[in-house]
C-alpha cells in the first residue's frame, strides 16, 4: 500500500530510504511509500472488459475536449495505434487539431483532438474489432482533464457501456487499469549504465540509485532481484548475492558498452536470471567527451544488440535521460538534443511492438533550473554555473526512486508543463512523480 509519509512526524525513523525519504518528500516526489499526493488523483480502477469502441465525452454545456493521445491497451498491446477515430466537431481545420491526433502516439501537450465549444463534446476510437481490454491512458493536452467521461463499448456512441469512470486530474496523465495490487512479482532487473547509476561520485556510500531502488520496491512489497556481470559496489545494499549484480561502469561511453555487452551477457547471473526490465542510462560521457554526433545512431544499435542477445526474450527496457550538463553552453545544448532523440527513439521502438520506455531523469533533476540542480548535483567551480555533472546523495536517491516508479507505475509525470516521464507499463498502477 502506498503510505503518506506526511503522517509521519520528523523524529520518527522512515519506513524507508533512511534519511533520504524526507529529502525526496521536500523535492515534491512522490516516492512508492512515500507520498503527499494520493495515487488515485492520476489512476482509476478499470478491471479488464471486452469492448471494441472507445469514447472519451466531456459532458454539459459549453465544454470543451482537447487530449493530446489516447492509448488502449490488450496484453500490453497499445490497440487503439492508427486506429479509426471521430470526434463531434473539430475547433478547427488545422491537422494538429483532428481526432487522428489521438492514436498517433504523439503526446505534444500543443497538439491532439480539440473540439469546439460545445454540448457535451465526445472523441470515439474503433479498435476494429472487441478485445480485452485492461489499460487506458489519457494524455492531457494544454487543459487539464475536469470531469472526462471514459466509456467502453461494442458500439458507436456506446449506448450499453461495459465499463464507464468519469476522470478528473491536474496530472499529465490519467490512467485507467486493474489493480497492481495482484504484481508483485518483478523479476530480475539489470541496470546498464556510466558512473550516474553506479552513483559512486558522491560522499554517502550509503546512497546509490541501486540501493533506494531497492528499498523502496523492498518497502512496498514486491519480489525481484538486481542482476549483472558485476557485484562490486554494493554500498547501501544487503549483503545477498540477489541484491548486488549490476552492469555500471564508470567513465564509459555507448560504444564501451556495446563492446562488452556479450561479455556481460555471458556472465553466470545473466544466464541463470534472465532480466524481465533493464534499467538503461548511457550517454553523459559521449556528452562530456563532445561525442554528439551520432550518440543518438549508437544508442539505437546498443537496444537491438540487446534484444539481439541469445535467449534474453522481449524485456522491458526502460531508456533514461541523462542528468544535465551544464559545464559549457555546447553541452547544455547537446544534453537537451540528445535526450529528446531518446524520447523519440523510445517512441520509434513502441512502434515496433518492443516495449522501451523513455524515463525523463533530466527534468527529475531540475532540467534548466541551476538552483534545482545545485541541489541535485555536485558544486564545479570550473563550470559556467558553478553546477558539475555527477550526482549529489540526494540527486543519486531521485535516480533511484524514478526507477522504482518506473517498474511499477503506470504512468510517471513531472508536471502539468512537460511531457510524460514514461510510456506506460502494462497492468501495473502504483505512483506518480509530480
Amino acid at each position: 500500500m502506498l503510505k503518506d509519509m506526511s503522517s509521519y512526524p520528523p523524529s520518527s525513523p522512515r519506513p524507508f530510504l533512511r534519511n533520504v525519504g524526507r529529502r525526496l518528500s521536500q523535492a515534491g516526489l512522490l516516492l512508492l511509500g512515500a507520498s503527499a499526493l494520493s495515487a488515485s488523483a492520476g489512476s482509476y480502477q478499470l478491471d479488464p472488459v471486452k469492448g471494441r469502441i472507445v469514447r472519451i465525452e466531456v459532458p454539459g454545456p459549453k465544454k470543451t475536449l482537447h487530449v493530446s493521445e489516447v492509448q488502449v491497451f490488450s496484453g500490453g498491446k497499445n490497440v487503439a495505434l492508427s486506429r479509426p477515430a471521430t470526434m463531434s466537431s473539430q475547433f478547427s481545420n488545422i491537422a494538429k487539431y483532428s481526432p487522428s491526433g489521438a492514436v498517433d502516439m504523439g503526446t505534444n501537450l500543443n497538439t491532439g483532438p480539440r473540439s469546439a465549444r460545445e454540448e457535451s463534446p465526445w472523441l470515439e476510437i474503433d479498435l476494429g474489432k472487441a478485445y480485452e481490454i485492461d489499460r487506458i491512458v489519457l494524455y492531457r493536452a494544454s487543459s487539464p482533464l475536469r470531469d472526462y467521461e471514459v466509456k467502453i463499448g461494442m458500439k458507436k456512441g456506446v449506448p450499453a457501456p461495459v465499463y464507464a469512470q468519469t476522470v478528473s486530474t491536474k496530472l499529465d496523465v490519467i490512467s485507467l487499469s486493474a489493480d497492481a495490487e495482484q504484481q508483485k512479482e518483478l523479476g530480475a532487473i539489470w541496470t546498464i549504465g556510466d558512473q550516474v547509476s553506479l552513483g559512486d561520485q558522491d560522499a554517502d556510500a550509503e546512497t546509490t540509485p541501486r540501493s533506494v531502488l531497492h528499498q523502496a520496491l523492498k518497502a512496498d512489497g514486491y519480489q525481484f532481484s538486481l542482476v549483472g556481470h558485476l557485484t562490486t559496489q554494493a554500498e547501501g545494499l544487503p549483503a545477498d548475492a540477489a541484491y548486488t549484480g549490476h552492469s555500471t561502469l564508470s567513465g564509459a561511453t555507448i560504444s564501451d558498452v556495446a563492446a562488452q555487452l556479450d561479455t556481460m551477457w555471458g556472465a553466470p547471473a545473466l544466464q541463470s536470471s534472465k532480466p524481465s526490465t533493464i534499467c538503461l542510462m548511457l550517454g553523459t560521457n559521449d556528452i562530456h567527451t563532445d561525442k554528439i554526433d551520432g550518440a543518438p545512431e549508437r544508442m539505437k544499435s546498443l537496444i537491438d544488440q540487446i534484444y539481439a542477445l541469445p535467449g534474453i526474450g522481449s524485456p522491458t527496457i526502460l531508456l533514461g535521460a541523462i542528468p544535465p550538463n551544464q559545464t559549457v553552453e555546447r553541452r547544455k545544448t547537446n544534453v537537451n538534443i540528445y535526450n529528446e532523440a531518446l524520447q523519440t527513439l523510445a517512441a520509434k521502438f513502441q512502434m515496433e511492438q518492443k516495449n522501451v520506455l523513455f524515463v525523463d531523469h533530466f527534468n527529475a533533476l531540475g532540467g534548466e533550473n541551476t538552483d534545482r540542480l545545485k541541489a541535485n548535483m555536485q558544486a564545479d567551480s570550473a563550470s559556467e554555473n558553478g553546477v558539475g555533472t555527477d550526482l549529489n546523495a540526494r540527486g543519486n536517491a531521485i535516480t533511484g526512486a524514478l526507477w522504482a516508479n518506473a517498474l511499477v507505475s503506470n504512468v510517471l509525470t513531472e508536471g502539468t508543463d512537460t511531457l510524460p516521464w514514461a510510456f506506460p507499463k502494462a497492468n501495473s498502477v502504483r505512483a506518480l512523480l509530480k
